[in-house]
């Protein structure tokens, strides 16, 4: 079904689908339940501290809650001894859509409805999990995010600011100039003290952005930033032999593929997807590529797989 509904709104991205999109989650999600916990919006934090999770003992040092002593292992070493607990903190996951006129082409559906439906499935996912949702997007008007909220609140928020930058650049008969994707990296960057993950959907065209290659090896060392790589499926075959339109700034114009060219563009096409790939490979950045045709309980289901959800 949802692959059906990605060919049939290939070209738009309301708010009405995204927000329906909930039932298709609510219908396949799998029995383990991922990212709950006894104690809604709250997961496990990398910090020692007061919670309800006892990870190990140590000496009593000066300043210690003297509540935490444990009495029973003081009594048998005739030392005191205090109780760690792992802190618990409220997560955030954020969405990162990249819906800039790079993102709005697409042989079955554009690749920005791709990014927002997947985008839609996750925050969905992750509000079930009991974590505080929001929304960051990167489009022609700038970098735009909404208020990491809980609850049905704070996905309403995200797919608000999705849906309503996606028809701002629908509206939009003019070219404009799209700003580089490393100024989403760097907002990233700067709020990477906050407890929380961000899944960015993009088809990372960053040849060009150098800033982009030196800001991500500072956001891998966060190991906060999951990446969605969503390649057309064109890109995977690349266009069958044929006589094909294209236009320019300047002109229209008109070329043919045939068996000898059709071989050099996909050679061409499969390096470029391994260059993208590449840059993600070499700062550990996890990356899962996807065509645009999957489905939303089909991506859930990877991320499951890799213990990003």
């Amino acid at each position: 079904m949802a692959n059906e509904a990605l060919q049939n709104h290939g070209t738009s991205l309301a708010l009405q689908t995204l927000i329906e999109a909930r039932f298709n989650i609510l219908r396949q999600r799998t029995a383990g339940h991922i990212g709950r916990s006894d104690f809604p919006g709250q997961r496990t934090g990398p910090r020692r501290g007061q919670g309800l999770e006892f990870i190990d003992l140590r000496q009593y040092n000066s300043g210690d809650d003297v509540r935490h002593i444990d009495w029973n292992v003081t009594a048998r070493s005739n030392e005191p001894y205090t109780r760690l607990y792992r802190e618990e903190r409220e997560h955030v996951s954020t969405v990162v859509v990249d819906l800039r006129p790079s993102m709005f082409t697409g042989s079955v559906c554009l690749r920005a409805v791709s990014a927002g439906w997947l985008a839609a499935a996750v925050l969905w996912q992750a509000s079930y999990a009991g974590d505080r949702c929001a929304a960051m997007v990167i489009s022609s008007n700038g970098v735009q995010s909404s208020r990491p909220t809980a609850g049905n609140t704070g996905v309403l928020r995200a797919l608000e600011l999705i849906a309503s930058e996606f028809a701002a650049h629908s509206d939009n008969n003019a070219d404009q100039t799209a700003p580089p994707l490393s100024d989403l990296l760097e907002l990233i960057n700067q709020r990477s003290r906050q407890s929380g993950s961000y899944f960015f959907f993009s088809g990372f065209d960053t040849q060009q952005d150098q800033r982009w290659h030196h800001l991500l090896p500072a956001t891998a060392m966060t190991g906060q930033m999951k990446a969605i790589l969503l390649l057309d499926p064109l890109e995977l075959t690349g266009l069958p032999p044929g006589e094909y339109r294209y236009k320019t700034a300047a002109r229209h114009n008109t070329t043919t593929i045939n068996r000898a060219n059709h071989a050099e563009l996909a050679r061409a096409l499969e390096s470029n997807i391994q260059q993208r790939k590449r840059q993600f490979k070499n700062t550990d950045v996890p990356l899962e590529s996807v065509s645009t045709t999957i489905g939303p309980e089909s991506l859930l289901a990877t991320l499951q797989q890799r213990a990003w959800l």
